[in-house]
């Protein structure tokens, strides 16, 4: 991290070019740096309305036709969005840094490159364009970092380089996700199977099945989703660049407490109930389209249901103070870690605790004590719990608060010492 500072990253990245290394280790942050240039970006986005206007070339039903018109300016459109920002992007790297190394400067020749994705996960969220309706579960965005690591991808697969990606959790969200799997990696294999258009993939390899499922309202309503079919085939493709590999018989992984997963129930109290009703309301006017989508739409409703499930109540009041007030999932958690904690102290075991629902903040060293409590979010109202049960607040650490490789080094001796008890993080972190 330290070459990346200041005057030390043009040096760094002169030593890459010079290819003085066999192998260079980048966070994403770092090669963030060292965009595709305009002309690439352009380039491969615009490969992808090729498929479009191809397919409008063939004859179709008019209602069919107008589908896929209207996935060809869909596509237009995000090839505009997409060039704006990434035009912004490169703006404010010169600004930032005085100077500019593109990509394709850094890679050299292309063909003897290799570039591998750790957590490659984060890479699957790209832009999936679609003339099908009403099928629950697309991917409608696309995150900045997938679109940079597709464009990196591309230009070296084009020119005979090779790339790799090492992740536990290919397919996690949706279906979809295969797909863009083989853009980043197998794109002529998708153009020689003439299935690089992502309906073309779904026709082949997916059917549409409707089930009754439960919205973020708590209704049951008929839902459209994709299941896989041809699976053998699929999988022969994946097989083409995929390689599975076993847990490592080093590895000794202990038993889950109880043999699976324990679901602990916390009632509704009468405040969530009046609550989810109130969702109900907002749910029904979004889809009558009775509100802009800018001041409610569903993902709106469906997040403040999740927080209202973590309040037992109205998320917009102030968190409860204690279970005197309202009993809530915080407060089975805690019970929870109080009771292991108990039950392993000669251990000095430690536990983990995943929180990604208001997680703590940065505040300034003039913050009132009420202001540091508000930062705190429900990580500091987890620990406060916990230590009115008996634990000392040294104990229970934040994993946000160990910002360095130093602070995070020293907070993994008192893990393991036992002089730290139980540890809150996001999944993320």
């Amino acid at each position: 991290p330290e070459n990346f500072s200041g005057v030390h990253r043009h040096e760094f990245l002169k030593r890459v070019m010079a290819g003085e290394g066999a192998l260079s280790l980048l966070t994403y942050e770092h090669a963030n740096n060292m965009p595709v240039t305009e002309a690439t970006a352009k380039l491969l986005l615009e490969s992808s309305t090729t498929q479009f206007e191809h397919e409008l070339s063939k004859s179709h039903p008019r209602e069919i036709q107008k589908k896929i018109e209207k996935a060809l300016r869909t596509a237009q459109r995000g090839i505009e969005d997409a060039m704006e920002k990434h035009s912004t992007k490169i703006k404010k790297l010169r600004e930032q840094n005085g100077f500019i190394l593109f990509w394709e400067d850094i890679v050299g020749n292309p063909a003897r490159a290799l570039l591998v994705f750790d957590e490659w996960q984060y890479m699957k969220r790209l832009k999936v364009t679609t003339a099908m309706d009403r099928i629950s579960g697309l991917p409608s965005g696309e995150s900045a970092r997938a679109l940079d690591g597709w464009f990196r991808t591309q230009y070296l697969l084009s020119a005979g380089g090779k790339a790799g990606g090492l992740t536990g959790t290919p397919v996690s969200n949706t279906l979809a996700e295969v797909h863009n799997n083989m853009r980043f990696f197998q794109p002529e294999r998708l153009r020689m199977s003439n299935i690089q258009r992502f309906d073309d993939w779904a026709a082949t390899f997916t059917v549409p099945q409707t089930g009754i499922e439960m919205d973020a309202v708590g209704e049951f309503r008929p839902v459209a989703r994709l299941r896989f079919t041809n699976l053998d085939e699929l999988v022969g493709l994946l097989a083409e660049c995929w390689d599975f590999v076993e847990n490592a018989p080093e590895i000794q992984r202990p038993d889950i407490l109880g043999g699976e997963p324990q679901v602990v129930e916390v009632p509704g109290s009468p405040e969530l109930i009046e609550y989810v009703e109130e969702l109900a309301e907002r749910a029904d006017a979004v889809r009558a389209r009775m509100v802009d989508p800018s001041e409610d739409n569903m993902l709106k409703i469906t997040s403040d249901g999740r927080r209202a499930a973590m309040w037992n109540g109205n998320p917009m009041e102030v968190f409860p103070v204690s279970s005197a007030d309202r009993f809530t999932k915080l407060d089975a958690c805690a019970e929870k870690v109080w009771q292991l904690y108990g039950e392993h102290h000669d251990d000095r075991a430690v536990q983990l605790v995943f929180l990604d629902i208001g997680t703590p903040k940065l505040v300034g060293e003039s913050a009132t004590p009420q202001e540091r409590d508000m930062a705190m979010g429900l990580y500091g109202a987890l620990r406060k719990r916990l230590a009115f049960k008996g634990m000392l607040e040294r104990q229970i650490v934040f994993i946000h608060e160990a910002t360095s490789d130093e602070e995070r080094s020293a907070l993994f001796e008192k893990v393991n010492s036992g002089e730290v008890r139980v540890i809150v993080g996001s999944t993320d972190k």
